[in-house]
């Protein structure tokens, strides 16, 4: 049978060498907690700007949406009959192509 030698709790360098592992695995639990939270923190401005930069294009897009509805409200008062005429056609063509789909 294969035996290994293990220190005996009395050893004065064993009891050093588990004292200072102790040390180094306190020491690297604390390290570990610093890191997470460095990466919980990154984490988070990021998202603020990612939310940030979301609303602003967000908001860009409603004011363009605004601008061209009205615009198109605008030619519709300006030419009513030819704005009918090009809803009648659209109209025409979207009842073909749903009747053949």
């Amino acid at each position: 049978m294969n035996q290994t030698a293990t220190p005996r709790s009395d050893d004065p360098s064993a009891r050093s060498d588990a004292q200072e592992l102790s040390k180094i695995v306190g020491d690297l639990r604390k390290d570990f907690a610093k890191l997470r939270d460095a990466v919980l923190d990154l984490g988070r401005e990021k998202a603020f700007e990612l939310k940030d930069a979301a609303s602003e294009t967000i908001e860009d897009r409603k004011r363009r949406a605004d601008e061209l509805t009205g615009r198109l409200c605008d030619t519709i008062r300006e030419h009513p009959l030819k704005s009918v005429m090009i809803a009648a056609a659209a109209g025409v063509l979207y009842g073909m192509v749903n009747r053949r789909g």
